[in-house]
């Protein structure tokens, strides 16, 4: 009995090592961006911020997601502060997927379908793709699975299992609190409830409905704090257009069968590549299989009992996502179909048993599937390929995972005991660059740097230098280099490490040669300037300290304005080159902006006088400066010109 015992758990055993190696094997090589940082930098904002998520991550096409996906990724981060942390949770989470998948094949189509439908899942490369990916949707393939798992034995045998059925039902709408477009999962669970309600236990129904209205419930009220935004979002995905028929959702669903198209490109690599002839003959094949396996299904529709059943389960599953994004009046991606898996993968097995089931034709399946599956890892291997040696992205979206751990190390390393959100000067968004440092960060952007920056006055702040080596001296007297931190890729991209000690606000008072003092309507106080004449070019440096935080001044761009006047009073220059929006400020940062205006040659008049002001050009609006004798416009210097 034992080793009966033994001999039934080795396949999905099997099965489950087989998914791991085709999941991990390049999942160093994955490509880490904004979307895939996304869930995790609202988790940071729960772990570290000690903010309570609402609503999760806010979508481009429609309503924003709910929230339930970071808080999950919460729980890897609890224990390991690495990008790592996410991407294993998902990726082996997905993977275990695999042993329900097998088991319910097993319960309802029998064991060579339970082989071959979990086969099939295990190897398939958009499949792996999607499952290893930390994004809003990550997760779909397991749940999916589970909920199949949950509810179709129920509905297929004449076995109630109310605690499976409930489970299942949890399962679906744990799934459609991480993803808005999960929700489409209602139709055909709703359908098959509705169909099979005669032989369905109640309580696991209800209670699955009182968890569902108290989900929805939930998600409105995180709606409702974004309500604005999501009616625009809405009305325009309403008023997007007719719906047109396309064959999008069709091709992508049985992609995740035939993993066609899937040639081991990468998204940066400039040429697309054509498909192996091995492809081509998988894709063919595993088509013929899904088709034939859709007309056995038709057919048993005309039979009675479990065939039957499991013949309408499989079929609404699989079409009505296909049916319902046919006529979406939006681009359709392939994960999309995501929520068609896995009954497209039990359709494929129905079709190749009949051929597995004959000793002549088992063989040859055999070798079909392990070309196939040898195929699918080389093109899995050449996206790792082709990714490591393009391991950056566009600016830090999308570098491979690996690459972007070390940056995330370095970036804690460095900015190690300060308060959260860490701040960071990087020309990037704080959810990518928190998502690959594994820590909740604010990034300041719209700098210039050297012409433009910003010099803390709380905390240490720490620049990233993105393929531009930093120049000495540029932040003042408390910059530290750490050129033992520099990240050098293989495509020869470079980061550089500046940290930045604050300074108090005598030291702030000292950074200008000509101190000034006067404050200003915005918080800005100007500390004082530099002025150079090199050639034809009069150099300014102007030296800006926040002093107060002005409840409206989220809404202000403030930016620096230069004009110049000769003898006579006439206007020869008027120029603004730097800029930022005032909720970057912290009280004691200091804003340096250095300009270089370009004057008429010398000789032309005997005096000119500089003004020094501040703008607001979104608002349109002129900020005040007090002086020693009351408010001014500006600042005013007289300027001996030789």
């Amino acid at each position: 009995m034992l080793l009966i015992r033994s001999a039934s758990l080795l396949i999905p055993v099997l099965l489950i090592l087989l998914t791991a190696f085709f999941r991990l094997a390049d999942l160093p090589l994955v490509r880490h961006g904004y979307d895939e940082s996304y869930q995790a930098y609202l988790a940071l904002r729960l772990v570290d911020g000690r903010e309570w998520l609402w609503i999760g991550q806010p979508s481009s096409v429609f309503l924003d997601n709910p929230p339930l996906m970071a808080y999950l990724q919460a729980i890897p981060l609890l224990f390991w502060r690495s990008p790592w942390a996410v991407y294993l949770f998902v990726t082996l989470l997905n993977t275990v997927a695999v042993w329900p998948l097998y088991s319910v094949t097993r319960k309802l189509m029998g064991s060579a379908a339970a082989f071959l439908a979990a086969l099939l899942f295990a190897i398939n490369p958009w499949v792996v793709y999607y499952s290893r990916l930390p994004w809003t949707q990550g997760l779909l393939p397991f749940f999916m699975v589970i909920i199949a798992w949950g509810l179709w034995p129920t509905l297929v045998t004449d076995k109630a299992e109310p605690r499976r059925l409930f489970l299942g039902l949890l399962a679906a709408v744990a799934m459609m609190q991480t993803y808005i477009l999960a929700f489409v999962i209602i139709v055909p669970i709703g359908v098959l409830l509705l169909y099979f309600h005669r032989h369905l236990p109640r309580w696991p129904v209800w209670a699955g409905g009182a968890v569902l209205l108290f989900s929805l419930a939930f998600f409105a009220w995180g709606l409702s704090g974004r309500s604005g935004q999501n009616s625009e979002k809405l009305s325009r995905f309403v008023g997007s257009g007719g719906a047109g028929l396309n064959v999008e959702a069709w091709e992508h669903a049985v992609r995740l069968i035939t993993g066609w198209e899937f040639n081991g490109q990468d998204e940066f690599s400039p040429e697309p590549v054509p498909s192996p002839w091995l492809m081509i003959v998988a894709h063919i094949s595993l088509s013929a299989a899904l088709v034939v396996g859709m007309g056995q299904a038709i057919a048993a529709l005309g039979t009675d009992g479990s065939q039957r059943r499991l013949a309408i389960i499989l079929l609404v599953w699989f079409g009505v996502p296909i049916v319902g994004l046919t006529v979406l009046p939006t681009l359709v991606h392939a994960h999309y179909l995501l929520l068609s898996l896995p009954a497209g993968h039990l359709l494929a097995a129905w079709g190749l048993r009949g051929g597995w089931l004959r000793p002549q034709l088992r063989w040859l399946i055999i070798l079909g599937l392990i070309l196939g599956a040898g195929q699918f890892k080389v093109n899995l291997g050449r996206a790792g390929q082709a990714a490591a040696a393009n391991p950056s992205g566009d600016g830090y979206n999308g570098w491979v995972l690996v690459e972007a751990d070390r940056l995330g190390q370095t970036i804690r390393a460095l900015t190690s005991g300060q308060s959260y959100p860490r701040r960071i000067v990087a020309e990037t968004n704080a959810p990518l660059l928190s998502g690959l440092a594994a820590a909740y960060l604010q990034t300041i952007d719209n700098l210039a740097y050297p012409h433009f920056v910003v010099l803390p006055g709380q905390e240490p702040l720490l620049y990233l230098h993105y393929k531009q080596p930093p120049i000495p001296g540029t932040l003042g007297p408390h910059e530290t280099r750490f050129p033992e931190q520099t990240i050098t890729l293989a495509d020869g991209t470079q980061v550089d490490f500046i940290l930045v000690t604050p300074y108090s606000q005598e030291e702030a008072l000292a950074l200008p040669s000509n101190p000034v003092g006067w404050t200003s309507d915005a918080g800005l106080t100007l500390l004082g300037y530099d002025v150079q004449l090199v050639e034809t070019n009069l150099m300014i440096t102007t030296y800006w300290r926040v002093e107060q935080l002005h409840p409206d001044r989220a809404a202000w761009y403030i930016t620096p304005y230069y004009q110049l006047f000769d003898d006579q009073g006439q206007l020869l220059v008027n120029m603004s080159q730097h800029g930022q929006w005032g909720y970057q400020w912290q009280v004691g940062d200091v804003y340096v902006e250095r300009v270089a205006m370009e004057v008429a040659p010398p000789g032309l008049w005997d005096e000119a006088t500089l003004a020094i002001g501040l703008y607001d050009p979104i608002q349109g609006h002129n900020f005040f400066l007090n002086g020693p004798v009351g408010r001014e416009l500006f600042y005013l210097l007289l300027l001996p010109l030789p």
